[in-house]
């Protein structure tokens, strides 16, 4: 009973071509990457300017 189940199971399965199914990315990779350099663009440069002011600051105190 059982194993006749399976067989039919295996063969409707086997019958059907299974199309692969395509993955829909929701924006390109290239647009990620260039908003991900600018992001971090500006925080370099924002972390550079504090490090220096920070730095003036300090030694400026004696």
């Amino acid at each position: 009973m059982m194993r006749s189940a399976l067989l039919r199971n295996s063969l409707r399965s086997a019958s059907k071509p299974s199309a692969p199914t395509r993955r829909g990315f929701s924006s390109s990779a290239n647009h990620d990457d260039a908003y991900e350099a600018a992001k971090w663009e500006k925080i370099t440069y924002l972390g550079a300017a504090s490090c220096t002011i920070l730095a003036i600051y300090n030694l400026s105190r004696g």
